[in-house]
């Protein structure tokens, strides 16, 4: 029985130093992660000589970890353990070359090791892949078996030979096996003396190749290399940066355990909550394993992968989940978080430094990037509104008035933010018609009568507004808003995202808590649009009743949690409109008057 079939029946027990453990593909490049010593190498190689089949080895030599690897992964893919290396290979593929010009490149190489780098000729060994070639020579460097070795090897042999390919240095690579056939040309990997690869030709070599032949390597004295120890180039290690200027929003605790780094004694448990934050966030179970062990390169990698493992299958498959009142998660809770609100914590006091750091960096990032001026937005000069990310604004005026063409014409304007818009009354194609006629100031035939010729060519400058096609409830609200971030939602109209509550009122007062929360949360603006009572809109006669911040419709608490409240009003017979502001936080109220031309659903400002 083989060693990869002992490790397949599950009976690999060796224990010692350190294994020296090779993957073999025997038979196909494609037949891989089967591990054997070196004694049952020498059978495959066997084998693959008497069947004619094509064999494979490993690059590097391996621990005996790479057994636990294989039995928690099923594939050799992914190992990150100890590995070492007997002799360097560097490889020489033909790509576009001519025959003869890799020949030429080839022989100029091993001139090279030997004049330059004091190599023995004996110990240079030639082979000619098939199609490439392969040179072998002893370990001039010395390099030390360690997990990073295949980085510390690209970087040393990417200073000293500039032309060589690195990809053979990968951790998983596999290079075919001295005397064995590759069948895709009919040739075998064979083994050239020096004098034939600077006499022969290319034509010569190749005609070599298509017998197999055995010639013996030669034997040469090891203390007759020179060893280029201190030449070894060692990778600039990847630092984690352990500032918290970049922390965002959303569990913010897991950030800064991350940005803290490892500390032993509690290493495992923070292991275990990043874990579960981050496998509910949809990162894949590899990823993590990763991620750790850049976070904390000296802990046994197979550790990080059994603790990973335990936080994915715990609970029938349903994971750990571990909360904010959790005492690790509560060590490193901050008030920037999205959840910190819910909790019931004692806001951190902020001192006179604390606030003018944080003003500075909201002036300098939020107001500059986040904030929109409602005034530019709705095409009116010389006035200023100021909208900043953390406010909200509720719009509300009667049936039939352009509350919709409105809130698309802010949309489509406030083009230096990511917009999402929550389309749930109209169709969808009915909204990005009107979208493209604000857009291109056309008429609705005309949008039309392109369509119907033309390839979607209309479209541009609509590129920052995503569409929420169909109503949800506050929960998938909440998920869409986390997944896209965007700097202004819209809500076409509040009252149609569905909630739990048994009544209207309920639901009123659980929609304005979302309204002020998404905005608060997630640092963004939220408009939403509401419609007002029948009675509120006209009187007995039919003319339209002046509005007010109270006028609509459902509970007052909408109002109040609003930092800004703005009224249309206007008659559905003629196209004068008044947009006004019943409610301003931060600014001064306006009450400015347009013309609403329903051709094009587009809003003119005609004078003070």
């Amino acid at each position: 029985m083989m060693l990869g079939e002992i490790y397949r029946a599950g009976y690999w027990n060796i224990k010692g130093d350190m294994m020296k453990l090779y993957e073999v593909a025997f038979g196909s490049v494609s037949n891989r992660n089967i591990i054997v010593n070196q004694t049952e190498l020498n059978i495959y190689h066997k084998q693959a000589l008497a069947q004619r089949r094509e064999l494979y080895r490993s690059v590097y030599y391996y621990d005996e970890k790479i057994i636990q690897h294989l039995a928690l992964r099923k594939s050799i893919k992914g190992y990150i353990g100890i590995c070492g290396l007997e002799k360097i290979i560097f490889d020489f593929d033909k790509d576009n070359l001519s025959d003869e010009t890799l020949l030429l490149k080839v022989r100029d190489f091993v001139t090279q090791l030997i004049d330059e780098w004091k190599l023995p000729k004996e110990s240079v060994n030639p082979w000619y892949s098939g199609t490439g070639y392969h040179i072998t020579a002893p370990d001039f460097f010395k390099f030390t078996s360690s997990q990073s070795l295949p980085e510390v090897i690209k970087a040393t042999l990417s200073v000293y030979f500039k032309d060589i390919d690195l990809s053979i240095y990968d951790p998983m690579s596999i290079i075919r096996v001295g005397n064995t056939i590759n069948p895709k040309v009919r040739r075998y990997k064979v083994l050239l003396k020096l004098s034939e690869l600077y006499k022969l030709s290319a034509e010569e070599i190749i005609k070599i190749s298509e017998k197999n032949r055995k010639i013996p390597i030669s034997k040469f004295d090891m203390e007759e290399v020179t060893l280029f120890n201190e030449k070894i180039v060692n990778p600039k290690p990847k630092a984690i940066t352990s500032t918290g200027d970049f922390l965002t929003n959303k569990v913010t605790c897991v950030q800064k355990m991350y940005f803290n780094g490892p500390k032993k004694g509690t290493r495992h448990l923070i292991i275990l909550r990043m874990t579960s934050s981050w496998r509910r966030a949809g990162v894949p179970e590899p990823a993590i394993v990763a991620s750790l062990k850049t976070w904390t390169p000296d802990m046994d990698t197979y550790e990080i992968e059994k603790v990973v493992r335990n936080v994915f299958e715990a609970n029938n498959n349903d994971g750990y989940n571990f909360g904010c009142t959790d005492e690790f998660m509560t060590k490193f809770c901050d008030e920037r978080c999205v959840f910190y609100k819910s909790k019931n914590l004692v806001p951190e006091m902020l001192d006179h430094v604390d606030m003018e750091k944080n003003f500075v960096k909201f002036m300098r990032s939020d107001y500059e990037n986040k904030s929109m001026d409602l005034m530019k937005l709705i095409g009116v000069p010389g006035k200023s509104h100021i909208i900043i990310p953390g406010e909200n604004i509720l719009f509300f005026g009667d049936t039939g008035l352009g509350k919709t063409a409105l809130a698309q014409n802010i949309a489509i304007n406030a083009d230096h933010l990511k917009v999402l818009y929550g389309n749930f009354e109209f169709t969808t194609n009915l909204l990005y018609r009107r979208f493209v006629q604000i857009k291109n100031y056309m008429s609705k035939q005309e949008v039309m009568n392109h369509y119907i010729i033309n390839d979607n060519s209309l479209s541009k400058g609509l590129e920052h507004i995503k569409i929420i096609d169909n109503t949800v409830d506050v929960k998938n609200l909440y998920q869409v808003v986390e997944s896209y971030e965007p700097g202004l939602l819209i809500l076409d109209t509040l009252k149609k995202i569905r909630t739990s509550d048994k009544n209207d009122f309920a639901k009123d007062i659980t929609l304005s808590n979302l309204f002020k929360k998404l905005a608060k949360d997630y640092n963004m603006i939220v408009m939403a649009i509401n419609h007002i009572p029948k009675l509120a809109g006209s009187d007995g006669k039919g003319n339209p009743r002046k509005l007010n911040m109270h006028s609509g419709k459902g509970a007052s608490d909408l109002e109040d949690m609003s930092d800004h409240v703005l009224i249309i009003e206007g008659r559905e017979d003629n196209d004068l409109r008044t947009i006004k502001a019943g409610k301003a936080r931060d600014e001064s109220k306006f009450n400015l008057p347009f013309t609403y031309e329903w051709n094009t659903f587009t809003f003119k400002y005609i004078g003070s």
